[in-house]
Parts: structure tokens; sequence; C-alpha cells
């Protein structure tokens, strides 16, 4: 039945949860032209507009779908979070506390409620509010990451102290970044990452293109062992360069094989942003190169670093080498572009010093 409007909003949550935004976009409108009273559809479109970055749109969705359904909890969070990346805190609070008004027991808004409590410095209600999202979803590695910075801001208790560290490459190493170190390859572990089903990463919001392949962001938080044991074994390393414990929130592998490029991006997230806590000053991005292709070609992979998200120049270039790790702050923008008739292999590690 091509015309059901639910099938197609449901296909639209699947799409943007898979991370293909665009097509979860496409299904969420067609779904509003089927049936434009649908609070779901325009509250999912919503969702998935403030995943692409289009927060003004977003908000006129997620405000559709509470004029249609006033008493629409997820909406309303979504509203919440929303309003909280336009900056608009005083209403972004009202939002978040009508939704857990009307739905108690939902993790992302007592997140949302703890950062906006952080933002009006009442760290102990932003600690409570955090805790209380953790104990909704202990999994959450975002929930786990606020909640370690929030505390660590509260011993260090003066803003000096709560910026130093997370500052340490920014400041002391701004003139020699990215830092360059080396690891031999374990054979197994390439071995093992082929093992595991791949994601053709041109249909997901990743700025690989071409023939690019590889997995999602949790890639340490599976049992195999020789993914445990380089989590490990980068971990003593990254604690050792920022010189402080870290939190490691994303790792994943990617293959490019044949013509592929990675756009120009940085790793900075929307939460990354949130006024007063800052948390991009403490975040970094590690890669770990396992095998380099063929480097024989018009395009062999360099890794290309920018001063800026508009200029044209870069301002860094390195050929990678088998075994070398580059690790840079996680707001630096970079790209590559590969065309080798060979398999590069890299693992990607996004981490937080604390």
């Amino acid at each position: 039945n091509p015309n059901l409007a639910n099938s197609h909003a449901n296909l639209g949550s699947i799409l943007r949860d898979l991370g293909n935004l665009k097509e979860a976009e496409l299904s969420a409108r067609r779904a509003i032209e089927l049936n434009p009273d649908f609070a779901n559809a325009h509250a999912s479109l919503g969702n998935i507009l403030r995943n692409l970055g289009k927060l003004h749109d977003a908000e006129l969705s997620a405000r559709r779908a509470i004029e249609l359904n006033p008493d629409f909890a997820n909406a309303h969070a979504n509203l919440g979070i929303i309003l909280r990346d336009l900056g608009n805190l005083k209403e972004a609070e009202l939002s978040t506390l009508r939704a857990i008004q009307l739905n108690p027991n939902s993790a992302i808004c007592y997140q949302n409620l703890g950062l906006l409590n952080y933002a009006k410095d009442n760290m102990n209600l932003a600690i409570q509010n955090i805790e209380k999202a953790l104990s909704i979803d202990p999994n959450s590695k975002d929930n786990q990451l606020i909640m370690t910075i929030l505390k660590n801001h509260r011993e260090k208790n003066n803003q000096e102290t709560k910026t130093s560290k997370g500052n340490k490459i920014h400041k002391e190493k701004a003139c020699s970044y990215p830092i360059i170190l080396k690891k031999l390859v374990d054979p197994k572990l390439i071995n093992s990452l082929y093992k595991i089903k791949t994601l053709d990463l041109n249909k997901f919001t990743d700025p690989s293109f071409g023939n690019a392949r590889g997995s999602d962001y949790n890639l340490f938080d599976d049992n195999d062992k020789i993914t445990q044991k380089l989590e490990q074994d980068l971990t003593s390393i990254l604690k050792e360069v920022v010189d402080s414990d870290v939190f490691l929130r994303d790792s994943f592998f990617t293959i490019l094989g044949g013509s592929s490029t990675i756009n120009k991006h940085n790793h900075i997230g929307p939460i990354d942003k949130f006024p007063g806590l800052n948390l991009w000053k403490q975040k970094y991005a590690l890669v770990y190169y396992l095998s380099t292709g063929n480097q024989d070609c018009k395009y062999p992979g360099i890794l290309k670093f920018y001063k800026d998200k508009h200029e044209i120049n870069s301002h860094k270039e390195i050929l990678p080498t088998e075994g070398m790790i580059v690790i840079f702050p996680a707001n630096t923008y970079h790209s590559v572009k590969y065309n080798g008739n060979k398999d590069r292999i890299i693992i990607g590690v996004n981490f937080y010093s604390i």
C-alpha cells in the first residue's frame, strides 16, 4: 500500500536510527503529504531535521506536532533539545519539564534538563538529573560522559581548572599537532575486522563516499578479545598524550577500497558545543592506520588538515604509513582522497580528556 502514511513514518524513523537521514526525511515528508495532521510524522521529521542540523525547520515541525497533539511527550522532549541547540535555554527547560510531566521515565529528558541546570550554574541539580538519566538508561555513553565531566568540574570548583586539562593539546601543542606515534599492527586485528559485517557508508550521515564501508561507532563494545586489547593499548597511549584520564566515546573502522573520498569534516557534535560545558575543548580524534593500501596512484590517501572550515589551502598534509597513529583536536577539519586498488584500513576513536 504505497499510500499508507503510518508505514512511511515508520520507515523514516527506522532510516533515522540507521543514520540514513536524507532518505529518512523523504519518508517522513511523504507521510505528512499523505496525512497532514499526523502528529507522529511531524515529530519524527523534527527529530530528523535536528540531526541534519536544520534547527529552525526542526523547531517548526516539533511545534506542529505539539499543536496537533498537546500531550505528545516525545514532541515536547524533541522541542526542548532543539531549543537548547538554538540557545533558547529558558524555553528549552519549560519544554523539557513538560515532557517529563507527560513521561517521567525519559532518559533523554533528564539528560537535557541536567545540561540546562549546568548552564544555570546549578551543579548539584545537574548531577542529580544526569544520575536520573543514567538510572533509566545506564548504557548511554553520553550520560556516562556528562556525569564524569560534571563530577570532575564540581571537584575542581573553579573555572580555571575546569578547562585547563581539557585544553592541554590545544594550548601546549597548538603549533605541533597533529601528534604522530607508531604502533605495530597485529595481522589478527585486520582479519577480525574483515569478519565484521560492514555498512555502506554512502547511505549514512558519514563523510565517506565512493567505495567506502565500515562499522558503526561501537567497535570496542563487542566481545572480541583483539579489539578489547587494542582498546586497552590505545587508552594507555592517550592517557600519556593528554596527561589525564580519558573517556572513549566512539570507536569505528573504515575501509576505503578503490576510488573513495572522505569529505572535509570535523568530529564535533551538538552536545560538544553546549554553552558553558564546552566539551569540544576536551575532545580529540585518533586515527590508527592498519593498512595504507596502494599509494602508487594519483590520490594515495593523504590526510589533509585545514586551518578552518572555509579555507581552501591545507594547513598540513600527512601521507600515512602502516602502524601510524595520528591524534588531533576534534574540532580540526580534515579530509582524505584515495584511489588505490588495495584496501586502506583505519581504526578511528573519538575521546575526551578528563
